[in-house]
């Protein structure tokens, strides 16, 4: 599940189709190809599964990679929160990484900022420049390969929580630049390795 502060906000994934307000930016819909990057929305009813073949690395980068990627539009200067649940369903080692993502225009250039399981023991939060530079800004251990997962912006504040049902657990906060605008933001898998990898 996936959702965001506003009208059109909730999206349960109960249907065949995606809500409108998805944009799919890269990968597709599962269909009769068996390689590629994927989502379904048929594999488990009222998820939304994401999957890679592995026949190539696909690297959380803007240019040239291919890492499957859902976007949505996020309120460009006011307050909003995007959180979804997370379970890796294969591929439990720490060779590719699963959740949600934002990007944010600091300076006027893009920043992306993620937050998700990298394998089944750790969920990591990082930030990649628009030079390309990526680093790994929090991180906090997990007994099981699936959280609860939020990104909240308020202020010029960007928090990142695990948790469920109204209890959130702060695993790191970042201060925006001042002026720093929101254009998106989604559900992502990535790998700097060809991997095969599953999730919901």
């Amino acid at each position: 599940q996936a959702s965001v502060y506003g009208r059109h906000g909730f999206s349960d994934f109960g249907d065949l189709s995606l809500d409108p307000w998805w944009n799919l930016e890269q990968g597709k819909m599962a269909n009769n190809e068996p390689e590629g990057a994927w989502f379904s929305l048929e594999e488990i009813p009222g998820h939304l599964s994401i999957s890679m073949s592995g026949e190539k690395s696909r690297p959380w980068r803007q240019n040239g990679s291919s890492f499957p990627y859902l976007s949505r539009n996020l309120p460009n200067e006011t307050d909003w929160s995007l959180h979804a649940k997370v379970r890796l369903d294969s591929n439990l080692d720490d060779t590719f990484w699963t959740g949600l993502m934002v990007v944010i225009q600091e300076n006027g250039q893009d920043v992306w900022y993620g937050i998700g399981l990298e394998g089944g023991e750790r969920l990591k939060v990082a930030r990649r420049t628009s030079t390309g530079s990526i680093a790994t800004v929090g991180q906090l251990s997990v007994a099981t390969p699936e959280a609860g997962i939020r990104i909240r912006r308020s202020g010029n504040n960007l928090h990142f929580e695990t948790g469920q049902s109204g209890l959130w657990k702060p695993i790191v906060t970042r201060s925006l630049l001042p002026n720093s605008t929101v254009s998106q933001g989604g559900i992502f898998m990535s790998s700097e390795q060809a991997v095969r990898a599953d999730a919901h």
